[in-house]
């Protein structure tokens, strides 16, 4: 089974009264990839004692959040701290990282990565790393760059250790310039805020930038030629993408309020035609349409969903 090793990372979520902490989802990973190795990635302040079935604990002091001037928190050190310690640890070549409050409810999601052809300008792996639907933004619905899915990734150790071995950036570097406390009225998706990404966002930008690759984002919803077209080939040569709800893997249901539905993501079907010619100006012209005409006539908590990206996950 190439499923061979799962590190569960972030906060435990042990007190939690709706069944979505960590001791089940140990137990859902034990039914469904009984052999396992099982590592989990977690902070000084968590309480791992009574846990069983787990092969080797990482605890780590948690890095300080990032909080802007309207309140908005990133906690895009800590995800990236006890991701990274999780998979280093790993001693088998394939890795799925998952959180503590998501189930595994299937195999689907643990097939043999695809190789990447090492011909395309931006490959970067040695095999495309697998991860679901859920929060991967569609830049023609929602003007969201480098917005990828954080929470499920399957894929080879070496290629996930390549795409989550960032340093935790300074909060200054996180900072717009020249910051309003006037909403942008026109093209803005994520809010008030004066970060100039989404965690998400931070995590593909510092990936790409060790890559040799300059994807600065003035703000969360900066969308030119250039960087979409970037963007699109970026994804279709170094991952693929399962639907979130037939992934086997079960979301928690407070993720599902800030989902907004299958309408703003990346789907198979949509990543499929995204494959077929990705970042073409075409592509590119229908984002400009959703973004500047088409989003005065859809709900509003579609026009502002960086608010519950900003907070991050840890």
């Amino acid at each position: 089974m190439l499923s061979d090793l799962v590190v569960i990372q972030g906060p435990l979520f042990r007190n939690s009264n709706h069944g979505d902490g960590v001791a089940s989802t140990v137990e859902s990973v034990k039914k469904y990839l009984p052999h396992a190795e099982i590592i989990i990635s977690t902070w000084t302040s968590e309480e791992v004692n009574g846990l069983v079935g787990i092969n080797k604990f990482i605890v780590s002091d948690p890095p300080e959040a990032m909080v802007d001037s309207f309140g908005n928190v990133n906690n895009f050190g800590r995800q990236v701290l006890s991701t990274f310690r999780g998979i280093e640890e790993a001693t088998r070549p394939y890795v799925l990282k998952i959180r503590a409050d998501h189930k595994v409810e299937g195999d689907q999601l643990f097939l043999l990565p695809s190789r990447v052809n090492s011909n395309n300008t931006y490959a970067y792996f040695s095999r495309k790393i697998i991860i679901t639907s859920f929060f991967v933004r569609d830049p023609l619905k929602i003007p969201f760059l480098f917005h990828i899915s954080d929470l499920v990734q399957f894929g080879a150790k070496a290629d996930m250790l390549r795409f989550w071995g960032s340093k935790i950036p300074s909060e200054e570097s996180m900072r717009q310039k020249n910051v309003s406390r006037l909403p942008r009225l026109f093209g803005n998706f994520a809010g008030i805020t004066s970060f100039r990404e989404l965690p998400e966002q931070t995590l593909t930008r510092l990936w790409l930038e060790r890559e040799g690759l300059d994807v600065y984002l003035d703000f969360p919803c900066t969308t030119d030629f250039r960087l979409f077209s970037i963007w699109e080939k970026v994804l279709t040569e170094n991952f693929e993408i399962l639907d979130f709800d037939a992934s086997g893997i079960r979301y928690p249901d407070r993720f599902h309020a800030a989902f907004l539905g299958k309408k703003t993501v990346v789907t198979e079907q949509s990543f499929k035609e995204m494959q077929s010619n990705p970042g073409s100006m075409a592509r590119y012209f229908r984002l400009l349409l959703a973004k500047y005409i088409i989003c005065w006539f859809v709900r509003s908590e579609e026009r502002r969903v960086g608010k519950e990206c900003s907070q991050g996950v840890d």
